[in-house]
């Protein structure tokens, strides 16, 4: 095969092609979404003394910190008993928050019911102790793009 002038150049344009791919390629991070989960607000909106039940309502609030939009997000509440409760009892509720976009905050209001038993009703609605609420994310899919 001969090399002529136009093949050089075709030679030398391919090869700068590729050092800029190369380069762009260099650049591109693996986008993620970042979740931030709390809890606020959390208030005793109904107790029932002969079944040791406290109804809960709280705010759950998820903010997106990441770089890429977050599917499919579901959040795990768990509310429990005080520690110092000899006989600890737990609620757990999962909550679907569907999609969040990066730098996007979600809002839900939840209700939670904690059969508290007689140690944690006593603690709780008698006493004024807080529960113990945790939050974590359960489910979240992502899909990360490299441009």
């Amino acid at each position: 095969m001969k090399i002529t002038p136009f093949s050089s150049y075709i030679l030398m344009a391919g090869l700068f092609a590729c050092l800029a791919c190369v380069i762009i390629a260099a650049g591109c991070t693996d986008a993620q979404p970042e979740m931030i989960v709390e809890a606020s607000n959390v208030t005793i909106t109904d107790t029932d003394a002969a079944s040791e039940t406290i109804w809960y309502t709280m705010t759950v609030t998820v903010t997106n910190t990441g770089t890429a939009s977050a599917t499919d997000v579901i959040i795990g509440i768990t509310l429990q008993t005080p520690d110092a409760s000899q006989m600890s009892r737990m609620a757990h509720e999962s909550v679907e928050f569907g999609t969040i976009a990066p730098d996007t905050t979600w809002t839900e209001t939840v209700t939670i019911v904690l059969e508290a038993g007689p140690v944690g009703y006593a603690d709780l609605a008698i006493g004024g102790e807080n529960p113990v609420v945790t939050t974590k994310t359960e489910q979240m899919e992502y899909l990360s793009l490299p441009f």
